[in-house]
């Protein structure tokens, strides 16, 4: 992938191609563009919205590429009027002209001129705004090579397509600079914006998009990507329970360091002095591992507060049954009893709630996990 440029804009990015699991669990996407092609009508401004790591920045990716492909109908009537031009102003797609050609499919067939280009990075009519590095936000800067290249025509022929990903970044005066675009799409130009909660972004910018909604990855599909990683299937079928449709969060629980991690984190539910204060450590070096500790002992408190409730539940954290249970017992007893061993994990649980919120303010990272960790020392 190209390297983004000072105003965090990447140009010709070369995207994998996408995994036939993944435009299987997002079926929804190949219906959308079947229904333009059939409607003869694209939308210019498009919301993909869904959960974190549902994929929905690699279904961007593959609608950027089947609305460029020169075998899907798209291409050919990107400039100048078609399923992408005119000038309705309602922000809601195009009427195609009757002589268009006509394709078989909308699947981009990774053969053509244009699907060699974008797979190789060479893409030369798609552009991604993304978050510039050790910035948290969109800025206006980043939308201003966009505005100045207003008027201008696609390169290739097809359509000129932008990219935001995590579009809820934006600056309010970052969304308010591309408002008038997305309001007013030049001819042949598309945007796609990606989010995970549209309620973050301003409603004048949603009230402008098409939006295509997008499901957490069914377990299986979780488990089917992983398996293109060479990851040993246990670890594959234990965070793939525990990724809850998050193919993102299933990769870093999976990574090696995360999983050694989880290795302390079981010794620490049954002996808590022995990984305490590393534990500490790793959760105050990082906010990412801090996030990821938290996501850990959040399936493993899902587990013990479902277990108690209902016994004989199938344990999300299938690889540490018998730990858990180990852990039940002893708590139980330290604590005089099941019903308050429950109490101690409800409250834990909410605590860990409280404390995803308070990581977002500037306090000590350190004096957070102490707070999370320390009563796990009485608990068994």
């Amino acid at each position: 992938m190209s390297a983004k440029s000072k105003r965090g804009v990447r140009e010709n990015p070369s995207p994998l191609p996408i995994a036939p699991e993944l435009l299987r669990a997002h079926a929804g996407v190949g219906d959308a563009l079947e229904k333009w092609k059939e409607t003869k009508r694209v939308p210019p401004v498009l919301l993909l919205t869904g959960p974190r790591g549902c994929g929905k920045r690699a279904m961007a990716y593959y609608l950027s590429q089947a609305l460029q492909c020169e075998r899907t109908g798209f291409f050919e009537n990107a400039e100048g009027g078609g399923l992408f031009g005119g000038d309705s102003g309602l922000g809601l797609g195009m009427e195609m002209s009757g002589s268009a050609p006509a394709a078989s499919g909308t699947a981009p067939c990774g053969e053509c001129a244009a699907c060699l280009r974008a797979l190789s990075g060479q893409a030369i009519d798609f552009t991604e705004i993304v978050l510039e590095d050790d910035k948290k936000t969109l800025g206006v800067d980043q939308f201003r090579e966009i505005k100045e290249k207003q008027g201008f025509a696609s390169f290739a022929g097809g359509a000129r397509i932008y990219l935001i990903s995590d579009a809820d970044r934006m600056t309010v005066a970052a969304a308010n600079s591309v408002l008038k675009l997305l309001e007013e799409p030049p001819p042949g130009w598309v945007f796609l914006l990606t989010v995970s909660d549209p309620s973050l972004l301003p409603s004048t910018v949603v009230s402008r998009c098409q939006i295509l909604r997008l499901r957490p990855l069914e377990e299986s599909a979780v488990a089917a990507l992983l398996r293109h990683e060479e990851l040993p299937a246990e670890r594959i079928a234990t965070v793939a329970k525990m990724a809850e449709g998050s193919l993102s969060r299933a990769r870093e629980l999976a990574d090696d360091d995360a999983w050694e991690t989880r290795g302390l984190i079981l010794q620490f539910i049954a002996k808590p002095e022995t990984t305490y204060h590393g534990l500490i450590d790793y959760a105050a070096g990082d906010p990412a591992q801090f996030r990821l500790l938290l996501d850990q002992f959040e399936q493993i408190l899902a587990d013990l507060i479902t277990a108690a409730r209902v016994p004989g539940t199938t344990y999300r954290n299938v690889d540490a049954k018998r730990s858990l249970e180990d852990h039940a017992k002893r708590c139980a007893a330290r604590k005089g009893g099941a019903a308050r061993a429950l109490s101690f994990w409800i409250e834990r649980s909410e605590r860990l709630f409280r404390i995803r919120r308070e990581m977002t303010a500037p306090l000590n990272a350190k004096v957070l996990a102490q707070d999370f960790l320390s009563p796990w020392m009485d608990a068994v």
